[in-house]
């Protein structure tokens, strides 16, 4: 008789800690170590007769064997298992029957196989993966701020206003507890359309409180993007001091006069929160307006004041607050 089959050998099984097999199988899967994770699961599933219990985590490990299986092997890997995570987390019946430590867990093992084939393919130097995905965001989503800023940097010589990567940036540098320079990417981004930012991924938190508070005053997810880098600045979140993608003044003004051209001929909501914004920075350089003369300190104030009288008035209030913090 074999061993296996033999009753005392059945019996001493039943004495293992129940919980350290199962828990052994989830380290296993959360680690994409599929054999192993297969192997404890159903061992446990077997003896302690709770095969019902444990199907999701064999279906869970049977999609996940065949679609490693299916992995391309060649520069198109990093894009395939990247859309992989994503599915993981887009399938609804994987989500709801396994809990978030696991799913981060087997998220997290497969953030650490993109970036190995983004190495093995030396494709880490490259600003875009072939699903336009940018290198970068995945070095953020890795907790790699350092790699993800290198990557990220790459990107702005293709798109010097890609609100996508300067949003990124900021996130990168927020990890890195460089606050003010993070702040001056997220302005940046604001400037070229705050609704381009990835929103769902942001990681400053005062951003995304100001966000819903904006949602709830104004009614509208847009119309709140669109004037949140203006409330930004008054709460002392972004510093307008900074002419921030600009290369310098006469860039600034060139903008706020096409953006107020746009305006005249179609008076949008969105463009009046970035005509707001443009003349806002402009009047915080108001000792070197006197060089310009297609704009003035006076007009660019009445343009703010008719766009929206009453956040003007918040505007004149957070002056005076600046200048009594000054003396």
């Amino acid at each position: 008789m074999s061993p296996k089959a033999h009753p005392v050998f059945e019996q001493i099984s039943l004495f293992d800690d129940a919980y350290t097999l199962l828990n052994s199988g989830l380290a296993d899967l959360m680690s994409l170590d599929l054999q192993s994770a297969k192997n404890s699961i159903e061992h446990y599933g077997a003896i302690y007769r709770a095969r019902e219990q444990v199907e999701h985590f064999l279906q869970i490990i049977d999609f996940l064997e065949e679609k490693l299986m299916q992995a391309p092997d060649g520069i198109e890997e990093p894009v395939y298992l990247y859309n992989l995570v994503n599915a993981l987390e887009a399938d609804a019946g994987i989500v709801a029957c396994i809990s978030k430590d696991i799913l981060d867990g087997i998220r997290s093992s497969l953030q650490k196989r993109i970036l190995k084939a983004i190495e093995d393919h030396h494709l880490a130097g490259t600003p875009y993966l072939s699903n336009a995905v940018p290198t970068g965001f995945i070095y953020l989503q890795a907790g790699r701020p350092d790699e993800a800023i290198a990557a990220l940097q790459v990107c702005l010589p293709l798109s010097p206003r890609n609100a996508l990567i300067y949003g990124y940036l900021g996130d990168a540098y927020l990890m890195r507890h460089e606050f003010a320079q993070a702040r001056q990417c997220y302005l940046n981004a604001c400037l070229n359309d705050p609704k381009a930012l990835d929103w769902e991924f942001l990681k400053d938190s005062n951003l995304l409180s100001l966000r819903d508070q904006l949602v709830e005053r104004y009614g509208d997810e847009s119309l709140a993007l669109a004037w949140l880098p203006v409330h930004a600045v008054l709460r002392d979140l972004f510093k307008p001091g900074l002419l921030g993608l600009y290369e310098g003044l006469k860039e600034l003004v060139e903008d706020y006069l096409a953006l107020q051209r746009k305006f005249r001929q179609t008076p949008e909501p969105g463009l009046e929160a970035g005509l707001f914004l443009r003349a806002l920075l402009l009047c915080e350089q108001e000792p070197h307006l006197k060089f310009i003369k297609t704009v003035n300190f006076i007009d660019l104030r009445k343009t703010m004041k008719s766009l929206d009288p009453s956040l003007f008035a918040g505007y004149l209030t957070w002056i005076e607050r600046r200048h009594a913090g000054l003396k």
